[in-house]
This record gives C-alpha cells, structure tokens and sequence, in this order.
C-alpha cells in the first residue's frame, strides 16, 4: 500500500508515460518505489518507532471514534436506529482524549496530563485536579 501511494504521488496523469522526465520515471517505477518504501520503513523502525508509535495508535482510534460519528450521522439523517454506535463512540473518543495525555519521561515514569483518572503516586498517575488522599483504585 506504501508502494502504490508513492507512485501515486509522484504520477501526472496529464502528462504521457513516454513524455515524463527520467525522475518522474524512476520515482514511478514500481520497483524502485518498492525498494523505496522498505528502506523509509526500516529507517523508522531503526530510528523513531517508539516516538511514532503511540501517535499512530491515537490517530487510529480517532480515525474510529470519526468514521462511528459519520455513522451516527448517516443513520440519524436517513431515520433509522443508530443508538448502538453512541457507546462504543463515545469509550473511543474518550480512549483517544485520555490515551494522548500520556508522556513518556523514561524510566517508566507516564505522566497523565488530562483529567480522565484521578492522582494515583502508586500508579504513577498525576493530574491537575486531583485529591492526593483518594484511593488509587481506578
């Protein structure tokens, strides 16, 4: 799937195959764009997975919290039963919210910045607007 939008990317559909220049070409070719897109994926595997992983994690439950929103919509417009998409739309927003508030400090030290959870020091969640004499169940 890399492959193909790479090459989709770098294609002009107004211009010719034979009239393209030689980079457009190369930039085109599915083997090259294959190769391309390989060594892009190693190189941040090898280089920045554990900082662009928590990011792709985030954006993928908003992108289903969106897509349930966008179904709710066409049911409710369209006069039919869409309750049934409320609640898992609402536990992936609130997944994506509290889930983007973690940082990472290393030494596993995660700091929650979002008020979704209260203070918990055995837990090693800290917010804002906690009581510090709570209990930590969560």
């Amino acid at each position: 799937m890399g492959r193909i939008a790479f090459q989709e990317f770098f294609t002009d559909d107004s211009i010719a195959p034979e009239d393209q220049s030689p980079l457009n070409k190369v930039l085109t070719n599915k083997y090259f764009a294959t190769i391309l897109t390989l060594l892009l994926c190693y190189a941040l595997s090898r280089a920045g997975y554990a900082s662009i992983w928590p990011l792709f994690g985030s954006a993928n439950q908003l992108l289903s919290a969106l897509a349930l929103i966008a179904c709710a919509v066409f049911l409710k417009k369209t006069k039919r039963q869409g309750a049934m998409l409320w609640g898992p739309m609402v536990i992936m927003l609130r997944r994506h919210i509290c889930g983007s508030g973690f940082k990472d400090h290393g030494a596993g030290d995660r700091t929650f910045r979002p008020v979704c959870f209260r203070q918990c020091p055995a837990a090693g969640i800290r917010s804002a607007s906690s009581d510090s004499g709570r209990d930590c169940s969560l």
